[in-house]
């Protein structure tokens, strides 16, 4: 009896030693994938985010727009763009990152 006892409660050892790296293995790849989708969404945000001044530019033709007017509108679009995206970028980050 106590042999089987004793295979027994082995047996619980070894079951709950595989539950427990088992747990620890699916919270690594939780982590790694949450990680690396993450980073594929700010790369393929950033790619989106990078045609924004150009599609502005375009929303805000006027065919009788007056060259210099044009042209002032273009060089404040391009001026102002790099803090507008980092802005834009830090909000997202903000957004992804919420969750922890």
């Amino acid at each position: 009896l106590q042999h089987v006892q004793g295979m027994a409660n082995t047996m619980t050892t070894w079951t709950e030693s595989l539950q427990s790296a088992y747990d620890e293995r699916k919270a690594k790849v939780k982590h790694f994938v949450e990680t690396w989708m993450k980073l594929r969404f700010m790369q393929q945000a950033e790619v989106l985010i990078d045609k924004i001044p150009s599609y502005v530019k375009k929303q805000l033709h006027d065919e009788y727009m007056p060259n210099g007017v044009r042209n002032g509108l273009h060089k404040t679009i391009d001026t102002a763009w790099p803090d507008v995206k980092q802005e834009i970028i830090w909000e997202v980050a903000v957004m992804l990152d919420a969750d922890q």
